[in-house]
């Protein structure tokens, strides 16, 4: 059964519906918007490769990677070379979510009233120029959005790592070596800390522990990536 949303064009769709599954999520939801959008050319499918999709989207390889594989288990993406190797793969949009977009102008908007034909013949006057603005205001919207909740995420993981790393590596090490770091910025699969340069050899020696004491508080695999002050 095919959920008929919006349909769009010019610009990389965000879906509500998406975004509300759980086991999508609002980076699930922006990078199935972005392979959709590579599927309206001419070919019909999407052979970006995930590097490319990263860096369009801000995150990390592996993160896309991640959400592809979701995507496809899903249903809302196929990989139509799954075999492929050291290549980039080609996704094809399953039709499982169907994107339009109808515009139209009520005769209370204009103070005329309008047939539906002469308003698509309106908006034929869009320029070229116009569509990328729009779109490149969307695309910042959503980074916008994609940072905005990377913060959240840190506010909210930060003390529980804190409690779980005392708990596992002893208070005594802990306020040595660990007690004046800061969290910075989750980067996809990444967690950024900022730490005096003494601290370093330490935090190395006990990545392990740091990991999974991350992954005890977050439920995710996230890496270390230690910044000096």
């Amino acid at each position: 059964m095919r959920t008929v949303l919006a349909e769009v064009g010019g610009f990389t769709p965000l879906i509500d519906h998406l975004i509300e599954d759980p086991e999508v999520g609002l980076m699930g939801a922006v990078l199935f918007g972005r392979v959709w959008r590579y599927c309206q050319g001419s070919y019909g499918v999407c052979s970006a490769s995930k590097e490319t999709l990263a860096e369009q989207l801000g995150l990390s390889r592996m993160t896309i990677i991640r959400h592809l594989q979701r995507l496809c288990a899903l249903g809302y993406l196929e990989d139509i070379t799954p075999d492929l190797r050291n290549k980039p793969h080609t996704y094809r949009d399953t039709g499982k979510i169907m994107v339009s977009i109808k515009f139209g102008v009520t005769e209370s908007d204009t103070g005329v009233s309008q047939s539906d034909s002469s308003v698509s013949e309106s908006y034929t006057g869009v320029t070229e120029s116009d569509s990328h603005c729009n779109r490149e205001l969307h695309e910042d919207r959503i980074k916008k959005e994609l940072r905005k909740r990377e913060e959240n995420l840190v506010d909210d993981l930060w003390p529980k790592f804190l409690n779980t790393l005392q708990q596992t590596i002893g208070r005594d090490v802990y306020q040595t070596h660990f007690a004046d770091c800061k969290p910075v910025a989750i980067q996809g699969d990444t967690l950024q800390i900022r730490c005096r340069a003494s601290s370093r050899v330490w935090i190395q020696r006990l990545n392990g522990a740091l990991e999974a004491a991350l992954y005890q508080a977050s439920g995710r695999n996230l890496a270390l990536e230690v910044l000096d002050e």
